[in-house]
Parts: structure tokens; sequence; C-alpha cells
């Protein structure tokens, strides 16, 4: 792969029936510069081999193991930072990007050299009238939820607006931003990595935009589906404690875990008792280990050291009158 402006990671796992599609789109983009690499996280489906017959123009690089989302793409973003890439876009494989779209991403981020991120306004794919996400939301329990989610696409206008946070489900990332705050933290795995990368960006004073006139169709969580929801109950509870201890302002760290252990442990109660096991199940264990992360990492949050070293100018942007989220209208089921 040459030095490109800008490269577009596609993470994957397992998910030949979408590569197809989503590589066309991305490739019929009108980006000058515009570089594609498909990240393969040890798929047995015949993934790698699929792209590397047919797509012999996009960078492939094959994971050992299932890195999962946050060191999978971070294994990209490493390999396209080291050629120069100026900007990198995360892509999920369950999309269809708009042949403007990264061309109008980067032209925004020209144009604004204090945007760490920005994000296009990702629309449900049956349903492209509705918003899927327009930035990312996050309450006082470290609970994300997507922006305009199952809303009228056209109410949120065509003129750019900052948002807390962009979607890892497409996200445009500065490199210069990056190099400064880092990249995914691994120790996520999947879900609100990227909600605690946005806090980074926004903690070292970056902007985070999205651009709605940019648009990319969004399958929503096809892969993550597969497994189960179980599986996404426990990462989205789990991260969200970690959300809190590495990125809320010490005082506001044991509110956090007061108002948001309890309402995890009445969901965790109710599947067990009433609705599904599993989910119960998974939602309790990850309260357990954000028991076990509080003890672990708030002594270094509460030092002084720690205190006066961090300012929290996303602190005005969080919503601390929600302690679970509101449920998005999933518009393509």
């Amino acid at each position: 792969m040459q030095a490109m402006r800008v490269c577009a990671i596609v993470l994957n796992y397992n998910g030949l029936d979408l590569l197809g599609p989503c590589l066309d789109a991305l490739l019929a983009s009108d980006c000058p510069g515009l570089s594609a690499m498909l990240v393969d996280n040890a798929s047995s489906d015949g993934s790698a081999e699929f792209v590397r017959r047919r797509y012999p123009q996009v960078e492939l690089l094959e994971n050992p193991e299932n890195y999962y989302f946050s060191r999978g793409n971070n294994e990209g973003m490493r390999l396209a930072l080291e050629l120069g890439a100026d900007y990198l876009l995360v892509l999920n494989n369950d999309t269809l990007i708009d042949p403007s779209c990264v061309r109008l991403l980067i032209e925004f981020m020209d144009a604004h050299p204090r945007a760490g991120a920005c994000q296009p306004l990702l629309r449900f794919m049956h349903r492209p009238d509705l918003a899927a996400s327009a930035g990312i939301r996050l309450g006082m329990a470290g609970k994300a939820w997507d922006m305009a989610c199952g809303e009228p696409a056209e109410s949120l206008g065509r003129l750019p607006f900052q948002v807390l946070g962009a979607t890892g489900g497409a996200m445009l990332l500065r490199a210069e931003a990056l190099s400064q705050c880092g990249l995914f933290c691994e120790e996520f795995q999947m879900y609100f990595e990227d909600v605690d990368l946005s806090l980074r960006l926004r903690e070292a004073s970056w902007d985070i935009w999205c651009v709605p006139e940019a648009s990319v169709l969004h399958e929503c969580s096809v892969t993550t589906n597969r497994s189960g929801a179980w599986r996404r109950g426990y990462f989205c509870e789990r991260n969200s404690y970690k959300v809190v201890l590495r990125n809320y302002p010490p005082a506001k760290i044991l509110k956090a875990y007061l108002l948001g252990w309890p309402m995890a442990g009445l969901v965790s109660g109710y599947n067990l008792l009433l609705h599904d096991r599993r989910y119960g199940l998974a939602i309790a264990q990850a309260m357990l280990e954000g028991l076990r992360d509080l003890v672990r990492f708030l002594p270094g949050r509460l030092s002084r050291r720690d205190r006066q070293a961090r300012h929290y100018p996303f602190w005005p942007m969080i919503e601390e009158s929600v302690i679970y989220p509101p449920n998005c209208r999933r518009a393509d089921g």
C-alpha cells in the first residue's frame, strides 16, 4: 500500500455476506487519495480469501485471532499511521457509504483544523428516511446511546453541528489528534470504545462534529447480533463502568455507581426471574466486574496529581439526569 491522504479501515469477523456491498460502495467514493484496508479478525467463513481474490486493490490485514473491535481496528490504524495517512475512516462492514461521503468529511475537516473527529449521518439501511445515529450521547451512569436514533433524517438539516462523540460505526479521525490522544482502549474489546476515545479527544480540546450532508446506510450490529443479545448486554454494561472510571471527574464517579449499579441490578433480576436468564447473568457478571474495577482504579483517580492534571471540558455535554438511556426505535428490525 502506498502512502495515502485517507485510509478507510473496515473491520470484519465472519461477515462474508456483507463485504461485497460494503467494499463496492466504499471503492465507488469520489474522494481522491482514498485507500481501503480490510482488517480480518481470523474469520472462518472465507472472508479473507474473498477479499484477496475479488479486491486486490484493498490492503488485507489478517489478525491471528479475533481481536474484537478495539484491537482489531487499532492494528489497521497503526499501519495506516505508519504509512502517513492524514485521516483514518473507521467503517463498519454492515454499512453502505454514499459516494460523496468521504470527500465531504475530508473537506469539512480540512476547513476546521481543531476538529479531531467527525461522523456522517448514519441512516437505517431499510428506512433511509430515519436517522440511526447523528453522534453519541452519554448519561450519568456511563451508558451511551445514539443521538437522533429513529428521528426523521431531514429534521437534522444539512449544516454540521458539534456532538459529544462520534460513533465507531463510521467515524473520521485526524491522525494528529490520534497521535496526541492514542487509539481505541483495547480493554473495552467492543462497545463504548468510541465513547472513551471521544472523551479523550474532547479533554485534549479537540472538537467532534456530525456532518449530516455526508451519509451512510447502516444495518446496525449485524455481526454482534449473531452472537446473542446477552453478549452485547454484557459488554455494554461492563464498559459503561470503564467509561466512568477512565474519564469522569473523581467527584462524579461514586455518584455514577450509586445511580447506575442499582438500576443494572433491577435489569439483571428481572431477566433472571422473568425473561432471559442468560441476559440476566451477563448483566450480573458485568456489574461484579465493574465493582472490581472500582476498587482497582479509584485510588489513582482520587489522587491529587490526577485531580490537578485534568479539567473535563466535555462534562457540560454529559446528560446527568439520564441514568439508563431511552430505547432506540429499531426501524430496520
